[in-house]
């Protein structure tokens, strides 16, 4: 895969490559070259670790990248685009409506593949997200348990934690973003 700095004039009908990198104000990142005929970057990873590097090559004062894949770059950290992140969190929410009519274990396996692609995707990225996903995810599965016993409210007070404690959805197989990232981080 080869990822070039967009010079600021291309003659017309010049090279391209499938994705390039634009390192101007305003800019998205990569974007799809027309009419070339490299494939994708396999994984995201190796596409990141390219701009890594044109990163630290460029001028600084050519830096206004921000946004990159579902990435955003701010001093250095990896972080994940609030987009991206709002479309995880729509979609968990549709999967934890309260008044789906299915038990935890289901609700839980629909869940999980969900978070493992986002995981999987999103693995490089600062660690202090996973923490608030996972929170997120769980007070979801809270509110659902507090609706199935009939009781009002929305998994929020502490009762609720200390009744449905976060092993309480480790044994229900709940994936984990926080486990799995110090996981990944380990396994090297």
């Amino acid at each position: 895969m080869v990822i070039e700095p967009i010079p600021r004039v291309r003659p017309q009908g010049g090279p391209r490559t499938c994705f390039e990198v634009q390192f101007r104000p305003g800019s998205y990142g990569f974007r799809p070259g027309h009419g070339c005929k490299e494939p994708a970057p396999a994984k995201a990873g190796d596409a990141l670790r390219e701009v890594d590097r044109l990163l630290k090559a460029t001028p600084t004062w050519w830096m206004p990248i921000s946004r990159v894949l579902g990435y955003r770059f701010e001093a250095g950290r990896r972080l994940v685009r609030k987009k991206s992140l709002m479309a995880l969190k729509d979609k968990v929410r549709s999967q934890t409506s309260r008044s789906r009519g299915d038990s935890l274990g289901r609700i839980i396996d629909d869940l999980n593949p969900i978070l493992r692609g986002w995981f999987g995707y999103f693995q490089h990225a600062a660690p202090g997200v996973f923490r608030a996903i996972d929170g997120f995810v769980r007070r979801r599965l809270r509110a659902i348990r507090r609706k199935q016993e009939t009781r009002p409210g929305f998994g929020r007070c502490k009762a609720d934690h200390q009744r449905w404690p976060n092993a309480f959805f480790a044994e229900h197989r709940l994936f984990t973003l926080q486990t799995a990232h110090a996981r990944a981080r380990h396994s090297r």
